[in-house]
């Protein structure tokens, strides 16, 4: 089937939970050469993109005013967007509404989702969820988007399962480490890895379908490290000004979705690395990057000492 070639969005941003995606979301939404959606994560491409039936137009605008399987996320939108043209009078532009309108009642079609990116910047979804899509749908993404960019976002494995783990037991219902039994945190340890077991595996499906030149492989390290430096390598990959703006590095030090600090203890500790050390030992032979053989040889001290 030939490929439907379109130019926008120009790029994808992907990569699991608890890896920054949020935070390069929030950084660039800044940056003046680049649009993003006021969603920031839009999740179209997921089994081709149909979260609802197929409908009428009309159809499809009833059901989600009278109620449907996506009542939830459509009311706090909804809410949310009320909100913020009710405390920022400036921002109630006529394209912005039509864009929050289109998005909550629209059918979400091919047309429906690249309709949401028509503007002259440099426009992306960054939507971390994608990194684990199946074949047929990256295939259905590269086939509207072929020229796009791909951003991937890789963390050390263990420390991304015990963050995540952090915000879904302890952030989000918000409660102390206490409340929380030894069996819900491997059970989510468990559900978390059971979704993503080889970092490398899913870096090839995507570059089966998109060549390699337009991917590039980022490490949450490296945002620890130097966030300007990090996020000056992403805007020269994208081909727009690696300049930060005044706000863009005002928000570069604040942390997105930051759970409760509170340490690994040493049980979860190496239950976590003997799970997850196939992933990272297949991660550092197959690309030869750095961060890998550092988590890699880390992971192996560890066990070391932990059976001594």
């Amino acid at each position: 089937m030939p490929k439907q070639k379109t130019t926008k969005p120009d790029f994808i941003c992907i990569g699991p939970t608890k890896t920054g995606t949020s935070w390069l979301y929030t950084v660039l939404r800044l940056h003046p050469a680049i649009w993003l959606p006021p969603v920031s994560e839009i999740n179209y491409f997921w089994g081709y993109g149909r979260r609802l039936p197929r409908s009428t137009t009309y159809r499809t605008i009833k059901q989600r005013i009278m109620g449907d399987i996506r009542i939830k996320w459509r009311r706090n939108y909804a809410r949310e967007r009320w909100q913020h043209y009710h405390d920022t009078p400036d921002a109630r532009k006529f394209q912005d509404i039509a864009w929050d309108l289109k998005y909550l009642f629209l059918p979400q079609t091919p047309s429906w989702y690249l309709s949401l990116f028509r503007t002259t910047k440099i426009a992306g979804d960054i939507t971390g969820g994608y990194f684990t899509y199946d074949d047929r749908a990256i295939e259905t993404l590269a086939r509207h988007l072929p020229d796009a960019k791909i951003i991937m976002s890789f963390r050390d494995p263990v420390s991304r399962l015990w963050s995540e783990a952090r915000m879904m037991l302890l952030f989000l219902p918000g409660k102390t480490f206490d409340e929380v039994t030894e069996s819900a945190f491997f059970s989510r340890f468990d559900q978390a890895y059971k979704r993503l077991p080889s970092y490398y595996s899913l870096y090839v499906r995507w570059c089966k379908y998109f060549p390699k030149e337009q991917v590039m492989m980022c490490y949450y390290d490296d945002l620890l490290i130097d966030p300007v430096e990090y996020l000056r390598r992403i805007c020269d990959f994208l081909q727009v000004p690696t300049t930060l703006t005044a706000t863009m590095q005002d928000a570069v030090s604040k942390k997105i979705f930051e759970g409760p600090r509170v340490e690994l203890p040493d049980r979860f500790r190496k239950y976590l690395i003997e799970k997850t050390l196939p992933c990272v030992e297949e991660m550092a032979e197959r690309t030869g990057d750095p961060h890998p053989h550092q988590w890699l040889n880390k992971y192996r001290q560890m066990l070391g000492e932990s059976n001594a």
